[in-house]
C-alpha cells in the first residue's frame, strides 16, 4: 500500500498533536504546518479543513495587499478572483499539503511588510508570519523566501536612502 504526501502529512500531523516525536516520521518537512494539519484531525475530524480555512485566508490577504497596490477597491478583487480559478489552488483546497499553511504564513508576512512602512509595530507579526513559513515547508523553500525578501527589503532601502528598514536584517537570524 503506497502513501500519498496528504495521507503521510495528515498520519505524521496527528501523531505530532498526539505528542510524538516530529522527527520519526517525515523528518525531512518542518513540522508546523503537520502541526496544523494534526490539529484540524483533533478539532474537526478531518485534515483537510485546515486547507479550507487557509486559503480563505490566503484569498482575503491577496486582497488587502490588492488594496495597498490599487487605488480603486474593486481592482483589489481581481488577484483574489483569478488565485481561486487557478487549478493548483483549487485542488489544494481539499487535501491536507503544506502548500496552502505556507502560502497563508508568506502572504501575511508581506501584508504585514507592506503594513510595516507606515507603522513599525506591523514589523513583529510580518516576522512571525515569516517564520511559520520557514517551519511549514522544505527549509530550502523558506531559505529561498528569506533571501528573496532579503533582496526586495535591502533594494527598498537603498531606493528611499532610508536606513532604518535595514533592521529587518537584524532579525533574519531569529526568525529565520
Amino acid at each position: 500500500q503506497l502513501m500519498g504526501d496528504a495521507e503521510l502529512y495528515a498520519w505524521a500531523g496527528w501523531d505530532q498533536i498526539q505528542g510524538k516525536d516530529p522527527t520519526l516520521i517525515n523528518a525531512e518537512q518542518p513540522p508546523i504546518g503537520k502541526y496544523l494539519i494534526g490539529l484540524s484531525i483533533l478539532i474537526f475530524k478531518n485534515p483537510a479543513v485546515l486547507a479550507l480555512f487557509m486559503g480563505v485566508g490566503i484569498l482575503l490577504a491577496v486582497f488587502l495587499i490588492g488594496k495597498k497596490l490599487f487605488d480603486q477597491a474593486w481592482l483589489a478583487l481581481l488577484p483574489p478572483f483569478l488565485l481561486s480559478w487557478e487549478p493548483l489552488f483549487r485542488n489544494d483546497l481539499v487535501t491536507s499539503m503544506l502548500d496552502l499553511p505556507f502560502a497563508f504564513f508568506v502572504v501575511w508576512a508581506i501584508f504585514f511588510l507592506i503594513k510595516a512602512e507606515k507603522k513599525q509595530i506591523f514589523f513583529l507579526p510580518a516576522m512571525v508570519f515569516l517564520a511559520l513559513a520557514t517551519g511549514t515547508k522544505i527549509y530550502l523553500a523558506g531559505l529561498g523566501l528569506l533571501a528573496s525578501l532579503s533582496f526586495l527589503m535591502l533594494l527598498a532601502s537603498f531606493l528611499k536612502k532610508d536606513v532604518k528598514d535595514l533592521k529587518f536584517f537584524l532579525f533574519l537570524p531569529i526568525f529565520g
